[in-house]
């Protein structure tokens, strides 16, 4: 069954009615769903299992054959913070593995050496929706929501990924992770004053091999590490 986020829906006497255009456009379009068909719906980590009835040029109808609640997970949420780019497939590679991983949050900040120095609004909605789509597509609960810093000063604590820093697996095997938020180098590497910076908040540097990896590469594999040390 194929799942789909929204909260653009209304239920009435176990028959719901999904109003959302994207939802509606791939039912009937892409999937070409006919009545008796089932999705998944999700809202809020709830989901609904869902047989298709009847539809019109607004909406689906159906009923609801199951209700699953989200789960009850004491896991702290996870950030991921990543440097602006004018690489639009970098950043949505990047925004599409974390969500796969299970990251709860995608920090976009402006970096000393970033290229671009602003993101427009339209570029943030369309990392969010590659977000939606791969949360879906890997029957994630939840897609990350991503926001903006402007100023170093308004970072969360985080580890930071460095060539420098303590290998990940000693900072995994004798020490509880202090934060959940992982801070990735940019295309062109860290600026001193940043690196100055992280040093006087004493955020930990950690290490993901001997090579230097790439911006995505190193962003994929904190975030698995990130996940997985917290488990």
């Amino acid at each position: 069954m194929q799942l789909f986020i929204t909260d653009q829906y209304t239920i009435q006497n176990n028959t719901i009615t999904i109003r959302d255009e994207r939802v509606l456009y791939q039912c009937t379009k892409v999937l070409r769903y006919k009545s008796g068909d089932q999705i998944l719906l999700q809202d809020k980590g709830v989901r609904y299992t869902i047989t298709l009835q009847s539809r019109d040029k607004t909406s689906l109808q159906g009923m609801i054959d199951a209700t699953q609640a989200q789960p009850q997970n004491i896991e702290e949420k996870t950030s991921l913070i990543i440097a602006m780019t004018n690489k639009r497939d970098k950043m949505e590679l990047i925004c599409q593995k974390a969500t796969e991983i299970g990251i709860h949050n995608i920090i976009i900040r402006k970096a000393k050496r970033s290229v671009i120095q602003v993101i427009s609004d339209a570029k943030v909605e369309r990392l969010q929706t590659i977000c939606l789509e791969a949360a879906e597509q890997s029957f994630n609960r939840n897609a990350p929501s991503i926001s903006i810093c402007n100023k170093i000063q308004d970072l969360p604590q985080s580890y930071v990924a460095y060539q420098e820093g303590a290998d990940h697996e000693t900072i995994t095997q004798n020490s509880k992770l202090i934060t959940h938020n992982l801070l990735v180098w940019p295309e062109w590497w860290f600026d001193p004053s940043e690196l100055s910076y992280f040093s006087e908040q004493q955020f930990p540097m950690v290490c993901f091999g001997e090579t230097v990896l790439r911006t995505e590469t190193a962003a994929i594999i904190g975030a698995w590490w990130l996940k997985n040390t917290l488990r």
